[in-house]
């Protein structure tokens, strides 16, 4: 259960379904009308502890495993470290949140594979070399690269870059299990997909854009174009 859903200010932490109340840290305060029961709390009443990651603004939370977050990520950060993601701008305007009658994993299939491009995205296949639309795998994560038909509204890839010389204009990049990370030149646009039960998804969208940009209404038409093509 979600405790907290939105920013608050105060100096504890209260479940919505039982009313236990806990400190910042975690640690159980009170429960309503448990006064006397023997061994309570103990620190099994404790909310657990998971280990939380800041990387480039981004947080991410281990539930479980052993896997480091150096290793889950190093293959995007390799990737796309010449891009600027400490310089993005959130805008809140632009969130969407879809909620469609499909397994989750339906959707996630249907981001995982381009063959529907020039028949369902029109306006995508208009800018794109769908001749040249790649896929690479990696152990968590999968990466669909789209070449812009010019070098108008592409990446300027860095010469030292494996991508260097060419005219890509998106990464899309989808990270186990429900996560996609959509990078493109005027800014990143993020698709988190939350299964609500077998049958309904929901699928939130956010998106940041680049501090380089000054033209604020051609990034946001940009944003709105990728969020009609997701």
């Amino acid at each position: 259960m979600l405790l907290v859903s939105e920013a608050e200010n105060g100096n504890s932490i209260k479940c919505p379904y039982h009313g236990r109340t806990f400190s910042l840290c975690g640690k159980i305060k009170n429960m309503p009308q448990f006064e006397g029961v023997e061994n309570f709390p103990t620190d099994a009443d404790n909310l657990r502890e998971f280990e939380l990651t800041d990387w480039k603004n981004f947080l991410f939370s281990k539930v479980e495993g052993n896997q480091k977050f150096s290793d889950f990520i190093a293959v995007i950060e390799k990737r796309m470290d010449f891009f600027k993601l400490d310089d993005l701008i959130y805008d809140k305007s632009m969130d969407r949140s879809h909620e469609i009658n499909t397994n989750w994993l339906l959707y996630v299939d249907n981001y995982l594979e381009g063959f529907h491009i020039p028949y369902v995205h029109k306006e995508l296949n208009d800018v794109l070399d769908y001749q040249q639309y790649q896929t690479e795998t990696f152990a968590n994560a999968v990466l669909q690269i789209g070449y812009g038909e010019t070098a108008e509204n592409c990446f300027l890839i860095p010469e030292n870059h494996t991508d260097w010389g060419k005219n890509i204009a998106a990464y899309y990049w989808w990270i186990f299990p429900n996560l996609m990370m959509n990078f493109y030149p005027w800014g990143l646009s993020i698709n988190v997909v939350r299964p609500i039960d077998i049958g309904r998804t929901v699928v939130d969208i956010m998106a940041l854009n680049s501090l380089t940009l000054q033209n604020l209404e051609q990034v946001q038409s940009l944003m709105l174009l990728n969020m009609r093509i997701n």
